[in-house]
């Protein structure tokens, strides 16, 4: 399981760069910056910007990979990842190297850093699969569920007028609500420009079949390579299923699930579904 943003922190990757001297070069390049030190010391608050977080975190990850592959001779039944999460599980799955998911990813978080309408907030309470009609009922349609997390949390996107009627209607359901530090509403509705110019240019890469298989978490299918530039494009605006990605394995009759990353987000979340 590989994390997506919001697992990102300064000084991740400290134990990894001076290991992997070439691949960092490499990313440098393509990056334009220095990725150690903006991931290390992070003078200029880069690092939580979009279009820096997105490929730092995937480099981070692909490099945790890397190490563990190497370490533990390690070849899973499985991948999968929380949202760019899953680039990491792709370049994992030989569907496309390091750098041409880099390249990917740095254009996907320039894009969705782009759009600025919409923010996000996390849900947390009981009964959190009533929410959709509490607002329904309350006439709040513009609101999209971003990401299912666990039975117990959820994010919304929206704008940031109608998600500050939706705090004051669900807290009265004894939710409680936490706008994120997020720079747009990722996941949903509102991220259809990006979503739109994302697809145009992914037509410029080929996608090999992966030698692993990965499930998709906003389809819950196997990534197809037919079918990239629409599973990667409409990812940026469906919902995060965190939850049915897990249910989804643990049918197929997983029992161990290993989060590979910086953090321990998607470790917590898990058990908790598990």
């Amino acid at each position: 399981m590989f994390p997506g943003q919001g697992s990102q922190y300064k000084g991740m990757g400290a134990e990894l760069f001076e290991r992997f001297p070439t691949e960092l070069e490499m990313a440098n390049e393509l990056m334009k910056q220095d990725i150690k030190n903006i991931c290390l010391e992070d003078p200029n608050g880069l690092l939580s910007e979009t279009q820096y977080t997105q490929p730092c975190l995937y480099f981070v990850n692909c490099l945790h990979y890397l190490a563990l592959k190497e370490d533990n001779n390690v070849r899973p039944n499985f991948l999968c990842g929380h949202s760019l999460g899953e680039y990491t599980a792709l370049f994992a799955a030989n569907v496309y190297d390091l750098y041409t998911g880099f390249k990917i990813v740095k254009k996907r978080g320039e894009l969705m850093s782009s759009v600025k309408a919409g923010i996000l907030m996390a849900i947390l309470g009981d009964k959190i699969d009533q929410i959709t009609n509490i607002l329904n009922e309350e006439g709040i349609t513009n609101i999209d569920v971003a990401n299912y997390n666990t039975s117990e949390q959820l994010v919304i996107g929206g704008t940031e007028e109608d998600l500050k009627v939706a705090n004051e209607i669900l807290e009265k359901h004894g939710y409680r609500c936490v706008i994120l530090n997020v720079s747009g509403a990722f996941h949903t509705r509102y991220m259809i420009p990006a979503r739109a110019a994302f697809m145009k240019y992914l037509i410029n890469f080929k996608f090999n079949s992966p030698n692993m298989p990965v499930v998709c978490s906003s389809t819950m299918e196997f990534f197809d390579p037919r079918y990239a530039i629409e599973t990667l494009g409409y990812q940026i605006t469906k919902s995060v299923n965190w939850v049915n990605t897990i249910n989804k394995l643990r049918f197929l009759g997983v029992r161990n699930f290993q989060e590979v990353g910086p953090k321990e987000v998607l470790t917590r979340m898990t058990n908790k579904i598990l």
